[in-house]
């Protein structure tokens, strides 16, 4: 195996693991009682990783962003799921600096 070879499987171990997370974060959305609606579409028509990229690179919050916030969940934004150290690969640095921007603009510290 070449190291090439060795990095992309990395990198698809670590966006499969990405999306388990995802469908963690999603089933205690609904445990809370909050229906992502849209973002349900959204992972429905585009999966996880494009899903989150288009939210990350959006000016504005979701109102999904919105709404995690006002619960006091910020740890289960897609932002947030993008920042932890497993992902790093996943996601490019400038991607990884906006959700870390809008996250610190909520007042969300990661742990």
């Amino acid at each position: 195996m070449t190291a090439a070879h060795a990095g992309a499987e990395s990198n698809d171990e670590a966006a499969a693991a990405f999306g388990t997370a995802v469908q963690v974060a999603l089933r205690t959305c609904l445990e809370l009682g909050y229906r992502p609606s849209y973002f349900m579409q959204m992972l429905a028509e585009h999966g996880p990783i494009e899903t989150t990229r288009q939210l990350i690179n959006t000016a504005a919050p979701s109102a999904g962003f919105v709404r995690l916030w006002e619960l006091g969940r910020l740890d289960l934004t897609v932002e947030a799921l993008a920042l932890r150290p497993e992902f790093a690969s996943v996601f490019s640095e400038s991607e990884r600096a906006m959700a870390a921007r809008r996250l610190r603009d909520y007042g969300y510290h990661r742990p």
